[in-house]
């Protein structure tokens, strides 16, 4: 009965969002974990395009983000 959520920093943010995904849990994104958008850390990140990405590969995978209000009540009950 626990919720937990994977997060990676640097250079491993985008490997642990794969990952977090493969293994159905929650993904931490931001950019205090990750100002870098690519690998080559050539394009500086911002939040927003980091949700992008996350969001891309939800829906790549038939998966959706879950409603923060249901994701309160989960662990309200």
């Amino acid at each position: 009965n626990s919720y937990w959520s994977l997060a990676g920093i640097g250079n491993a943010s985008y490997t642990s969002h794969l990952l977090a995904l493969a293994s159905n849990s929650g993904i931490r994104v931001g950019i205090e974990d990750n100002i870098w958008l690519d690998k080559q850390r050539k394009k500086l990140a911002t939040n927003s395009a980091l949700l992008n990405r996350v969001h891309r590969l939800l829906e790549s995978n038939e998966s959706q983000v879950m409603p923060s209000n249901k994701f309160r009540a989960l662990v309200m009950s």
